[in-house]
């Protein structure tokens, strides 16, 4: 048998009894299953009950000598409290994704594998450097942040070694006059 169970005002199922306590199921729990008219709470199903930890009680014995009166029953049916409706399929929500921030991030890591060619990684890591840049105005973020500081870093490193080889090349005096 499925049961359907309300959590966080949401119905979730179909499930199998043995994945109802995944869901958080108490004994105040609303469920439903197949036969049942409405909405329950999980203490008024007795197949629940060993899930719930709830053991049977005996009925106690009326005192001897006095007659057994019949509970009333309502003149009407009852009606349900609750505002759940039937179980209904459920609905695939598409998450979100940030396009630019993904091919920032794509284009930094393969400028990344592609440091031993400078004119590839350049122009990769200045695109990557744009679209992350793009990217950080959009949600979820993380992609585009992790290509932004990455594109950050390497064109860090690259101005680093370009200046270290043009000091070297030119000399130093011709960055730094005052040095002299």
């Amino acid at each position: 048998m499925k049961y359907f169970i309300a959590e966080n005002g949401q119905q979730i199922g179909p499930l199998e009894i043995t994945e109802l306590t995944a869901h958080g199921l108490t004994v105040n729990s609303l469920v439903w299953h197949e036969g049942l008219p409405q909405w329950e709470r999980a203490a008024n199903v007795p197949e629940l009950h060993p899930l719930l930890g709830i053991t049977p009680q005996p009925p106690t014995p009326p005192p001897f000598g006095e007659t057994i009166q019949p509970e009333p029953q309502p003149a009407t049916p009852v009606t349900p409290v609750n505002n759940y409706s039937m179980p209904q399929p459920a609905i695939y929500v598409k998450p979100e994704t940030n396009t630019p921030g993904t091919i920032g991030f794509i284009l930094v890591v393969v400028a990344y594998v592609l440091f031993w060619m400078p004119g590839v990684n350049s122009i990769l890591g200045l695109l990557g450097l744009l679209f992350s840049f793009i990217g950080l105005f959009k949600t979820p973020r993380g992609l585009a942040v992790a290509g932004f500081v990455m594109a950050m870093i390497g064109l860090g490193v690259t101005l680093f070694i370009l200046t270290t080889f043009l000091g070297s090349y030119a000399g130093w005096n011709f960055f730094f006059p005052f040095l002299e």
